[in-house]
C-alpha cells in the first residue's frame, strides 16, 4: 500500500536547500530553459584524423534528454536510441535543439566512440515531436528502494510525500499561476536485488517498478511520472537525474530527498 501523508501535513517544515533542489530536479515538469541556466554536454576537442572518415554519419532514432544535477551545477545530456539496444551520445558544437524525450529525430555528424558530434542544430531533423505534458494535475508515483549491500532508509516515506506533493507541488502551482500541480503516492521502502556499487538507473527503475507492483500493489499505468529515491551511493556522481519529457517521465534521487 502507498504511504499516507503525515498527520501534520498542513504545516510542513521548511525544506533544506538540497532537498528542495533535488525534488525539483527529479520532477522536471517545466522546460529547463524557462528557469534554469544549464550547461550542455560539450563535444570532445581534437578529434583524431580517422574521425573525419565518419563526418557524414547519419542515424534515425528516439531522442532521450536527461537533466543531471550536481552539487556545483547542472547539465543537459542528449542520447539517440537507434535500435537493437544501441544508444549514441549526442554532442552539440552549437545550441542543442529544443526537443524532449520521446521525439523521433534524424541526426547527422561526426561519429567517434559511440558519440555523434553535431556541428549545429541544423544537424538534427525532427521527424516526430513529443508533446509536453506540464499542465493540470500530474500523477506521480514515488518509489523508495535500497540495496542488498546498503539497506539503509535515510528518510521516511512520509517526508518524501511532503517534499513531493506539498513543497514541490506548491512550487509548481505558484510558478504556473495555478496551472500545474502534483498528486500521487509514495511506495516503499523496498530492498531490491542489486548492488549499490553500480549506477544502472534503468535497472534501478525496473526493479523498483517490480517491487512496487508485487509488494505494494501499485498500478503503474495510473501515473505519468515516476520518481525513484534511494540512499546515497558513490557509483552515481550526481544527486538528481531526470528525463526532460517522456511518457512516463522518470527521475532518480541519489541521497538527499527528505525534509530536514
Amino acid at each position: 500500500m502507498p504511504a499516507l501523508p503525515p498527520a501534520a501535513a498542513n504545516h510542513p517544515k521548511p525544506l533544506a536547500m538540497g532537498a528542495a533542489i533535488a525534488a525539483l530536479a527529479a520532477i522536471i515538469l517545466l522546460a529547463p530553459g524557462a528557469g534554469f541556466s544549464l550547461a550542455q554536454d560539450a563535444p570532445a576537442a581534437g578529434l583524431p584524423p580517422q574521425a573525419s572518415a565518419r563526418a557524414d554519419a547519419q542515424f534515425e532514432g528516439e531522442l532521450e534528454v536527461l537533466y543531471e544535477e550536481h552539487e556545483d551545477g547542472a547539465r543537459l545530456l542528449h542520447y539517440l536510441h537507434v535500435g537493437n539496444g544501441r544508444r549514441l551520445r549526442l554532442q552539440f558544437e552549437g545550441l542543442a535543439p529544443d526537443l524532449e524525450t520521446g521525439s523521433r529525430v534524424r541526426a547527422r555528424g561526426r561519429l567517434q566512440n559511440e558519440a555523434l558530434t553535431v556541428s549545429s542544430n541544423r544537424g538534427v531533423e525532427a521527424l516526430a515531436i513529443a508533446s509536453p505534458n506540464t499542465f493540470g494535475s500530474q500523477r506521480v508515483i514515488v518509489i523508495l528502494v535500497n540495496f542488498q549491500d546498503n539497506p539503509s532508509t535515510p528518510y521516511s516515506a512520509a517526508s518524501a510525500y511532503t517534499t513531493t506533493f506539498q513543497a514541490a507541488s506548491n512550487f509548481y502551482a505558484e510558478n504556473s499561476y495555478g496551472q500545474t500541480s502534483l498528486s500521487g503516492d509514495v511506495f516503499g521502502w523496498y530492498t531490491i536485488p542489486m548492488s549499490s556499487t553500480t549506477c544502472d538507473t534503468n535497472q534501478i527503475a525496473a526493479l523498483a517498478d517490480q517491487a512496487a507492483v508485487a509488494l505494494g500493489g501499485a498500478n503503474l499505468s495510473a501515473y505519468t511520472r515516476k520518481i525513484y529515491g534511494f540512499p546515497k551511493i558513490a557509483a552515481c556522481n550526481w544527486w538528481g537525474l531526470g528525463s526532460v519529457g517522456g511518457n512516463p517521465s522518470r527521475a532518480w534521487i541519489n541521497g538527499s530527498y527528505a525534509t530536514q
